[in-house]
C-alpha cells in the first residue's frame, strides 16, 4: 500500500490520507472512511481489500489531533468538516472526474462519514455499513473521550442533539434522488433499531437504493457485519468502477446463509493456539484461544481457563480469565456446524500479567486447562506454535521451549 501522505486545507487543518492509483483506463475513485479500531486513531479500513481494485482509492485518516473526529469537528469547531470537504473535491477535480464518478464508503462510523458527505457534497455512489445517524448520543454513550474531543469537555445537551441531527438533515432535504445507496445492516446489530430502521422510509426515496440485511449465524454483533460481507461489498466496489451500476434484487437483499445447526456429538477435543507469551516487569502474560471442540461457549459462565506448572511432582495451579472475542466463532468453524466460541478467549485478571514473583524457584512446564460448566475438564502442555516467545528473559525469569513446550524459569 502507498505511504501516508498529507494534505493542508486552506484553513490550515491537515488531512492524512493514502492513495492508490488507478489502472488502465479505470476512471472513477472511491473515498474510504474508517471505522473505530482502538483508543488512538490512526487505521485505514479495507487497506487490502481494495489494494487490488483497478480505480483510484483514497483512504482518509479520522486523526485530527490524535483523536477521532468522525471526519467533523474539535470542539463543536468544523474546521475539520471544512478540510475534509475541499480534500474530496480537490481529489476529484485533480484526477479530471466529477461526482458521478467518485464513490464514498465507510464502515460503523466510517459509514456515517461516507453518508454524511456523500449526501452533503452529493456523491452519486454511497456505500455504507452498519452506520451511526445519531452521533452525538452515540459517543456519549460508548466513547466519551470521543464525545469530549468532539464537543469539549463542558459539552451541553445542544451539542449532542446537533451531531444527532446531521446526517438526517442532510438524508432528508436531499433532493437529488439518482443516488446509488447501498447500506448494509442486520437486525442482529444492536443499533439497528435506533439507527437505522427508523429512517428506512427516507433511504427509500432514492431511486437505485438497495437495502443489504444479513441474518447470518455467524452476525451477532456489530462489528461482525461489515467483515462477513467482505465479497458483497467488493462486488459493488468493482461494478462501480467499471461502470456497471449494481441493483439487487430489486433493492432488497435478505442473506440467510446455509441453516447450519450445532454439534449433537461434540468430540470435546481440547484446541488452542497460544498468541501471547511474555514476561515483564515479574508478571507473566498468555493469551490465546482454548476451547472444546463442538461445545458452545456463549456466556463466561460456560467454561473457566486454568494455568498448571508442573515441576517434579508438584503442580501450582492458577485461574485464568476470559474475554469476549466473537470472531473466534468463525475462525474456529468446522465447515459443517453452527459452535458459538464468542467467549473462547484465555487471558489474565483484568490482562494485567501473573505475579511469579513469589513462586518457589524451579522449571515449570506451562499447561492450560479448560473446565466446562457440565463438569468435562481437560488439560494439555502448551505449545509455542507461532514461535511468539523468541526473547523472554531476565535475571530471575525466563520462558524457554524445550521439545516444543514452553517452561517458565524461576531462577
Amino acid at each position: 500500500m502507498n505511504p501516508e501522505e498529507s494534505f493542508i486545507a486552506t484553513n490550515g487543518v491537515q488531512v492524512k490520507y493514502k492513495h492508490k492509483k488507478s489502472k488502465y483506463d479505470f476512471d472513477h475513485v472511491i473515498f474510504v472512511f474508517s471505522g473505530f479500531l482502538n483508543y488512538n486513531p490512526g487505521n485505514y479500513d479495507f487497506a487490502n481489500a481494495l489494494n487490488e481494485c483497478p480505480c483510484d482509492v483514497v483512504w482518509i485518516n479520522d486523526d485530527f489531533d490524535k483523536m477521532y473526529a468522525y471526519y467533523l469537528c474539535k470542539g463543536m469547531d468544523f474546521s475539520i468538516e471544512e478540510a475534509v470537504t475541499e480534500f474530496i473535491c480537490d481529489k476529484i477535480s485533480e484526477l479530471k472526474l466529477d461526482n458521478k464518478k467518485a464513490t464514498v464508503t465507510g464502515f460503523s462510523k466510517g459509514g456515517s462519514a461516507a453518508l454524511y458527505y456523500g449526501l452533503k457534497l452529493n456523491i452519486r455512489n454511497i456505500v455504507a455499513t452498519v452506520p451511526q445517524l445519531h452521533i452525538g448520543s452515540y459517543i456519549v454513550r460508548n466513547w466519551k473521550h470521543v464525545a469530549q474531543h468532539m464537543m469539549g469537555n463542558m459539552y451541553a445537551l445542544s451539542d449532542i442533539g446537533y451531531l444527532d441531527k446531521l446526517i438526517l438533515k442532510a438524508l432528508r432535504s436531499d433532493t437529488a434522488l439518482d443516488k446509488n445507496v447501498y447500506l448494509l445492516t442486520s437486525e442482529a446489530d444492536i443499533q439497528y433499531p435506533v439507527e437505522i430502521q427508523p429512517y428506512l422510509n427516507d433511504f427509500a426515496k432514492y431511486q437505485n437504493f438497495n437495502l443489504l440485511k444479513t441474518h447470518s449465524g455467524f452476525v451477532r454483533e456489530h462489528n461482525q457485519i461489515t467483515g462477513h460481507h467482505v465479497a458483497l461489498l467488493l462486488s459493488i466496489y468493482y461494478g462501480l468502477a467499471s461502470e456497471a451500476v449494481p441493483r439487487y434484487n430489486n433493492g432488497n437483499v435478505e442473506f440467510f446463509g446455509k441453516l447450519l445447526t450445532g454439534n449433537k456429538q461434540p468430540s470435546g477435543e481440547l484446541i488452542y493456539d497460544l498468541r501471547i507469551a511474555k514476561i515483564i516487569d515479574g508478571r507473566l502474560f498468555l493469551e490465546g484461544a482454548a476451547l472444546l471442540r463442538g461445545h458452545d461457549i456463549v456466556e463466561y459462565s460456560d467454561l473457566n481457563y486454568y494455568l498448571l506448572l508442573q515441576n517434579g511432582d508438584s503442580v501450582i495451579r492458577l485461574e485464568l480469565a476470559k474475554s469476549h472475542r466473537p470472531s473466534l466463532t468463525k475462525e474456529f468453524f468446522d465447515g459443517k456446524h453452527l459452535t458459538i466460541y464468542d467467549k473462547a478467549w484465555f487471558t489474565t485478571y483484568q490482562h494485567k500479567g501473573i505475579d511469579i514473583c513469589i513462586l518457589p524457584k524451579g522449571k515449570y512446564r506451562l499447561s492450560i486447562g479448560v473446565k466446562l460448566a457440565s463438569g468435562i475438564d481437560k488439560h494439555i502442555i502448551l505449545l509455542d506454535k507461532r514461535n511468539i516467545t523468541l526473547v523472554t528473559k531476565t535475571k530471575e525469569y525466563e520462558l524457554i521451549i524445550q521439545d516444543k513446550a514452553l517452561y517458565l524459569n524461576i531462577l
